[in-house]
């Protein structure tokens, strides 16, 4: 990623990465009150992180950001880890809690199902950040994010179950935290970006004046010349 804008960036030579677009860690320092593209890795999809308002935030000032993404599981790391297929005989068995209308379909198609009946999955999230307008720090998440299955049997797809869930909230504690170590960080912005370079400007103006100064002074000291005898 950029270190500043921490959108994506081109990987260092001999160096392998997972393709992405947009943001993946956090927000530029400073964020911007726009929207911004987010890299959802449930669905391996860049998402719009909509700006929605600026509020404030355990006292420091926040842009609010929401971002919501749907679409099939792409995450290697957890659909490597689900399984693949459900067996028809499963299937039949769970048949008797299905709707009457998926029920009948479901009898219809029967004798000519697979053994192994291939299944599919979806992931829906949305997330809401609070992040400092000073620092780019993310001060507060709100997370939801769910996995459901599903299978096609003949021409009908049949949703199974939520395999994962998740609502995760940061604790106040988390919050306060982050919020000081951003308010740390805004002043050492402000020392980098505004009183350094202020001096350094005092100190050039200084060392540009200092010669014109001691010249004049010795001017000033420098002893009247005298005539010698006729």
């Amino acid at each position: 990623v950029d270190r500043k804008s921490l959108a994506a960036a081109p990987a260092p030579a001999g160096v392998t990465v997972e393709p992405h677009e947009g943001l993946t860690v956090g927000f530029p320092i400073p964020p911007d009150p726009n929207d911004y593209t987010y890299w959802d890795y449930p669905t391996a999809t860049g998402a719009t992180a909509a700006y929605v308002r600026t509020e404030q935030r355990a006292g420091r000032e926040t842009y609010v950001y929401n971002m919501k993404a749907a679409g099939p599981l792409r995450d290697p790391t957890v659909v490597g880890d689900l399984p693949t297929a459900l067996p028809k005989s499963v299937l039949l068995a769970f048949a008797p809690s299905l709707p009457p209308d998926q029920q009948a379909q479901l009898k219809q198609f029967e004798s000519m199902l697979p053994d192994q009946l291939p299944l599919s999955y979806s992931a829906e999230g949305e997330n809401t950040f609070w992040v400092d307008i000073a620092t780019g720090y993310v001060v507060d998440v709100a997370r939801k994010q769910k996995v459901d299955v599903s299978m096609a049997v003949g021409p009908i797809v049949v949703p199974l179950a939520s395999v994962f869930s998740l609502d995760l909230r940061f604790a106040p504690e988390t919050v306060q935290s982050i919020t000081d170590d951003a308010s740390e960080a805004a002043s050492g912005l402000t020392l980098i970006s505004l009183v350094i370079p202020l001096l350094l400007v005092v100190l050039a103006i200084v060392l540009v004046l200092l010669p014109v100064f001691l010249a004049r002074r010795r001017r000033r000291r420098a002893p009247g010349r005298q005539e010698g005898p006729q």
